[in-house]
């Protein structure tokens, strides 16, 4: 009955040794980040979601919450894949800019306090946009 329990007790452990011996499938580990984006986000590489390739081009996904709505400008607090919030962010909008709110687009006159923003940046540049291949909606300023 001892010699069961320690084989069991054995691969218990060994299971989550093995598990952390595998090696990290993470699409955003590969992506070459632009140096101002990271000044400003420098938690980028955690909050990425996946990556996405559109015509070419490697797109980083992320997804936020809003939490402060102006007449002008948006905050979002950033989430990581486990949707801990890992940062913050400011953006300046117009009304009518499209944004993907809630997996859908709208105006960013329609943005409330709590909704979801998903957004995309290209590999290599420091601006944001709805989704890959769209028109850059944000750019990073300091």
């Amino acid at each position: 009955m001892n010699l069961f329990k320690a084989v069991v007790c054995g691969a218990i452990v060994s299971i989550p040794a093995a598990a952390l011996a595998q090696p990290m499938n993470n699409p955003c580990s590969d992506i070459k980040w632009n140096a101002k984006f990271l000044e400003m986000y420098p938690r980028a590489a955690v909050a990425c979601q996946t990556v996405e390739v559109k015509n070419g081009v490697r797109y980083a996904k992320f997804v936020g919450r809003v939490t402060k709505v102006n007449a002008d400008s948006m905050e979002l607090e950033v989430h990581n894949v486990a949707g801990t919030a890992v940062g913050t962010s400011l953006w300046h909008t117009t009304p009518d800019e499209t944004l993907s709110i809630g997996g859908r687009e709208a105006k960013a006159k329609d943005l409330k306090k709590g909704d979801e923003l998903t957004f995309w940046v290209a590999e290599g540049s420091a601006e944001m946009a709805p989704k890959p291949g769209a028109k850059p909606i944000v750019t990073p300023q300091k």
